[in-house]
C-alpha cells in the first residue's frame, strides 16, 4: 500500500535515501561484474588463444624459411654444415605444430587454412625435405625445382593463414577494448547517476529536513526571547509536523498562562492600592476628633477607592431620629443640636451611611 511522502517519518526517509544509493551502487557493482566476467571467461581466452596460435604460426613459418634454407645450401655446397640450419628448423617447427595443436581454432576458416598449411609442410618435408636431407655428398639430390614448387605451394597457403590470425587478434583486440571502454563507460555513468541523486536527494533533504529543523530551532530561539505570539507550521517528516505542532500548542499554553498572570498582577495592583488607601484613610479617622474632617475625608477616600464623582454622607442624628445630610448644614453637622462640641456631636451620631455618584 502507497503512502503519501509526508506521512513518512523522518527515520523513513533517511532509510529510503541510503536504500536508494545502496541499490544503485549493488546495480553498478552487478553489471560491472557481469561485464568483467564476460570479458574475463570469454573474451580474454580468445584474445590469449588467438595471439598464441598467430605466434605459433609464425615460428612454424620461420622454422619451414631454416629448413629449406639449410637444405638448399647443402645441396648446392655439399657443407653439411649447412644441415645444421635444417636439424634446427624442424625441430623448432616440431614445437610450433604441438603449440598450435594445444589451441586449436574456433573459426572454421582459420581451422582449415591451418589444416592445409600443415598438409602443404607434409608434402614439402615427404617429397623434398627428407630426401634431400639424406642425399649424401656426390650423389644426385632431389630436383631443386620441385622443391621450390612445393614450397611454393606451402607459401600460398601460409600467408592466407598468417594474415586470418593477424586479423583475428585484431578483432579480439578491437572487442577487448571496447569492452574495457564499456566497463569505464559504465562506471562513468553510474558515477554521473550517483552523482545526480544524491543532488537530488541532497536538495530533497535540505527542503523537508534541514530547512524545517532550522525552522524549529528559530521558533525555539524566538520562544527563548519571550515571543509567545509566533507560531511555526513546518511540513517534511511527519514527526517534525507532530513537534512542531506540539510546540505551537505549549506556547499557545505559556501565552495564556502569561496572560492570567498579568491580570493577576494586575489585580493583585489594584488591590494593594486600595488597600493602602484603606488603611491610609483608616489611620486619618483614628487620628483626627473633628467630625467635619472625618466626613470630608470619608468622602475623599470613598472617592478615590470607588473612583465616584460625588460622594454624599448620611449622618443618623440619635436624638431625633432622622438622616441628616452633612452637605445640608456642615456647622451643624459639625457641632450638633444644641451647641455640642467636636466630641459630644461625633458621640451623639452612631451611624454614618453614604451615597456616591459616578456622575454630577
Amino acid at each position: 500500500m502507497a503512502t503519501n511522502p509526508q506521512d513518512r517519518t523522518l527515520a523513513q526517509r533517511l532509510s529510503w535515501t541510503f536504500v536508494l544509493f545502496g541499490v544503485l551502487v549493488a546495480g553498478a557493482f552487478v553489471v560491472t561484474l557481469i561485464a568483467f566476467g564476460v570479458s574475463w571467461i570469454w573474451l580474454t581466452p580468445q584474445l590469449e588463444d588467438s595471439a598464441l596460435r598467430a605466434r605459433a604460426q609464425s615460428n612454424a613459418h620461420a622454422a619451414m624459411i631454416d629448413e629449406e634454407t639449410g637444405l638448399r645450401g647443402y645441396i648446392q655446397t655439399g657443407d653439411v654444415r649447412f644441415l645444421d640450419a635444417y636439424t634446427r628448423g624442424e625441430t623448432e617447427l616440431a614445437q610450433a605444430n604441438a603449440e598450435l595443436a594445444l589451441h586449436p581454432s574456433s573459426v572454421p576458416e582459420i581451422a582449415a587454412a591451418m589444416i592445409n598449411t600443415r598438409l602443404a609442410e607434409e608434402r614439402w618435408r615427404e617429397r623434398w625435405g627428407e630426401p634431400a636431407s639424406n642425399t649424401r655428398p656426390g650423389a644426385i639430390a632431389p630436383s631443386m625445382s620441385e622443391g621450390k614448387d612445393l614450397f611454393d605451394a606451402y607459401r600460398r597457403v601460409q600467408s592466407p593463414l598468417a594474415e586470418a590470425l593477424v586479423q583475428r587478434s585484431e578483432v579480439l583486440s578491437l572487442r577487448n577494448q571496447r569492452m574495457i571502454t564499456a566497463r569505464v563507460a559504465l562506471a562513468l555513468g553510474v558515477f554521473v547517476a550517483a552523482l545526480i541523486l544524491a543532488m537530488r536527494q541532497h536538495r530533497k533533504l535540505q527542503d523537508e529536513i534541514v530547512a524545517p529543523v532550522a525552522a524549529l530551532l528559530n521558533h525555539i530561539r524566538l520562544i527563548r526571547d519571550g515571543h509567545l505570539d509566533a507560531t511555526v507550521d513546518v511540513g517534511g517528516p511527519r514527526d517534525l509536523a507532530e513537534l512542531a505542532k506540539g510546540l505551537n500548542e505549549m506556547v499557545g499554553t505559556l501565552r495564556a498562562a502569561r496572560e492570567v498572570a498579568a491580570e493577576r498582577d494586575d489585580a493583585l495592583r489594584v488591590h494593594s492600592v486600595r488597600l493602602r488607601q484603606i488603611l491610609d484613610a483608616s489611620r486619618e479617622f483614628s487620628e483626627s476628633l473633628n467630625l467635619r474632617y472625618v466626613v470630608g475625608s470619608v468622602r475623599e477616600s470613598t472617592a478615590a477607592l470607588g473612583g465616584y464623582q460625588r460622594v454624599v454622607v448620611w449622618l443618623m442624628d440619635d436624638e431625633q431620629r432622622r438622616l441628616i445630610d452633612s452637605e445640608e448644614d456642615h456647622s451643624g453637622a459639625a457641632t450638633g443640636a444644641g451647641g455640642r462640641d467636636g466630641t459630644q456631636a461625633r458621640g451623639a451620631r452612631r451611624q454614618v451611611g453614604a451615597d456616591c455618584f459616578r456622575g454630577t
